[in-house]
């Protein structure tokens, strides 16, 4: 399959995704541990509400109680169990890298990612969020989204692993961090406007062109 001929068609239909601003490596990375996915408003408002106290620093962040942290992400689904996450990787900044993210970012992609999976909250799709948007890491971030449309299109396997589908996409956009975070978000995009989990509504897709003959594939959810 043709994944630059893919990308180019989402882009053609959905225009070029706008990429947060962010102020600091740091800040980004925070940003993908606030699930901006759901909601990326709510994201923002938390990362302001952590730039108002002065805690867009591992340091602080490491050092708050985490009552004071769950009550600046009210919003949130989860707000403890986020405010757990975020504690988590400013301390593992500030025991591994002495607190610099960017001696952080520095580091090769995979061993980032061993290290980023390893802190308690944090998983594999987190991990690569924030080693592709924040570091700038040739990684991409599976979402339920990526994986409905590879399928459907016969791209993968039925049952790919999380691995198998980071890595085919990784390898079709030639592992261009920036736009793998595009690809992301059109794939998201593209999966609440045409690719949904109950209905696929291929005759509008801009991706119809890239599914099989026989139609898309749909296997048991």
């Amino acid at each position: 399959m043709d994944m630059e001929a893919a990308y180019a068609a989402l882009i053609d239909c959905l225009g070029a995704p706008e990429r947060p601003a962010h102020g600091s490596a740091f800040e980004a990375a925070i940003r993908e541990l606030l699930s901006p996915r759901r909601n990326p408003r709510n994201a923002d408002r938390v990362i302001d509400r952590l730039r108002e106290r002065e805690l867009l620093d591992a340091r602080r962040l490491a050092e708050r109680p985490l009552d004071e942290l769950e009550a600046l992400l009210c919003g949130l689904p989860q707000p403890r169990a986020h405010a757990a996450r975020l504690r988590n990787f400013a301390r593992y900044l500030v025991a591994r890298y002495d607190g610099s993210p960017d001696a952080m970012m520095a580091g090769r992609a995979e061993r980032l990612r061993e290290e980023l999976t390893a802190i308690p909250g944090i998983g594999a799709a987190t991990a690569d969020a924030i080693l592709m948007r924040a570091a700038g890491k040739p990684s991409f971030a599976v979402s339920a989204a990526s994986r409905r449309v590879a399928v459907r299109h016969g791209w993968v396997a039925a049952d790919a692993s999380y691995d198998e589908l980071r890595e085919y996409f990784q390898d079709g956009l030639d592992g261009d961090a920036a736009r793998l975070g595009d690809l992301d978000a059109l794939l998201s995009e593209l999966g609440k406007r045409y690719c949904r989990a109950r209905e696929a509504r291929c005759t509008e897709c801009p991706l119809r062109p890239f599914l099989p003959e026989s139609g898309p594939i749909e296997p048991e959810w």
